[in-house]
């Protein structure tokens, strides 16, 4: 069985506009949820009805042990990555973090 984590913009549109059911609820899948998907869609939950549905989410992902979080080493690479990926898309100015900035 796949083993599957769903990003943000799926469960955005299936809030907003019901679009892919069909990949949220398939059968032939695990699915797992990210921390990080959790908090930008707290972020962006203001109504009564989007808090509540990311509250049900989350508590479903709770109760069978699927929520992952991410680990400072992943987030140390995950800065590196985009790093590089700012360096070679040419979003690089040359301006170095100094210290005390």
């Amino acid at each position: 069985m796949q083993r599957v984590v769903i990003d943000t913009n799926v469960y955005i549109d299936w809030i907003n506009e019901g679009q892919y059911e069909a990949v949220l609820f398939q059968r032939d899948s695990v699915k797992y949820l990210s921390a990080v998907v959790i908090m930008e869609l707290s972020a962006g939950a203001f109504s009564v009805r989007d808090r509540r549905l990311v509250r049900e989410v989350t508590s479903a992902f709770a109760k069978v042990g699927r929520i992952l979080a991410p680990t400072v080493s992943i987030y140390e690479d995950a800065g590196e990555v985009l790093g590089r990926l700012q360096e070679i898309s040419g979003l690089y100015d040359g301006q170095r973090l100094r210290p005390g900035e």
